[in-house]
């Protein structure tokens, strides 16, 4: 897992795919088809949905689905392959959902157990993109939240009573941004983030390190922040990323960066 590659793909994957993200970036809904039954089941076991839409059984669909079917082979605990083709009346749900009626087949579409979308790849796939779909849960906890078009800061605690850095409880509460943003919080010491957060190189201990990371949606680094950043800097750092407002005056353009408080 790469965050930056992730990210690359999650903003190609909101641009090609402008639909998907939204409609499936949710819980597994109830089943109301096979394949959703199936993505719904290997949620409850912690595992990815690898679902391969397809309209013919053709080369390049058969090439797509062993390559799903070997990953699955050599990591049973982690991969559910779900296989749809769009043109079966009992998958109309499934088609639906995904809005894929109209994307090039055949198409893999990867869904974390929370059922945000880590990966999209039409027409062909190679095992290491495959391979790059798996996200740690605090990462698919901020894919899902940015492709439901909200923000969200990762904050990184050394200790679960240590709470959100005051910059971020500032930022969240200001009438501008109140309501459009979501917290995940990890734990340094995770060893399931452990590679998350070190390529974030997140140092909570540290006061000058890493504590918070912000994202927008579609998939947008907006910065990296301290435990004494503040409200401010957060907001001139979406200002500058374009994910603001879509005010040209806006204040928060103009807003003074404590040199102290982000890490660049």
């Amino acid at each position: 897992m790469k965050v930056h590659a992730l990210l690359c793909a999650a903003c190609l994957t909101a641009t090609t795919f402008s639909s998907i993200s939204g409609a499936s970036a949710q819980a597994p809904a109830a089943a109301t088809s096979p394949a959703l039954a199936a993505q719904a089941q290997a949620a409850s076991q912690g595992r990815f949905g690898f679902f391969v839409f397809y309209r013919e059984d053709n080369d390049a669909t058969r090439a797509m689905s062993q390559a799903v079917t070997e990953l699955a082979a050599q990591r049973p605990d982690a991969v559910a392959p779900i296989y749809v083709p769009i043109t079966e009346p009992a998958e109309a749900a499934t088609v639906r959902q995904f809005n894929v009626e109209r994307a090039p087949m055949p198409l893999v579409i990867v869904t974390a157990p929370n059922g945000a979308v880590t990966g999209a790849y039409p027409q062909r796939v190679t095992p290491e993109q495959l391979a790059a779909s798996f996200v740690t849960p605090a990462m698919s906890h901020c894919m899902k939240s940015m492709q439901q078009g909200r923000l969200v800061f990762l904050c990184v605690q050394t200790a679960p009573e240590a709470g959100v850095p005051q910059g971020v409880s500032e930022f969240l509460a200001d009438p501008q941004f109140q309501g459009r943003g979501d917290v995940v919080t990890v734990l340094a010491g995770d060893p399931a983030e452990a590679q998350l957060l070190k390529e974030l190189a997140a140092n909570p201990a540290d006061p000058n390190g890493v504590s918070t990371v912000f994202f927008a949606p579609p998939g947008v680094l907006v910065g990296k922040f301290t435990s004494v950043s503040s409200k401010l800097e957060m907001a001139a750092a979406l200002h500058k990323a374009g994910k603001c407002c879509e005010d040209p005056n806006c204040k928060h353009g103009h807003a003074q960066q404590p040199k102290s408080g982000s890490v660049r």
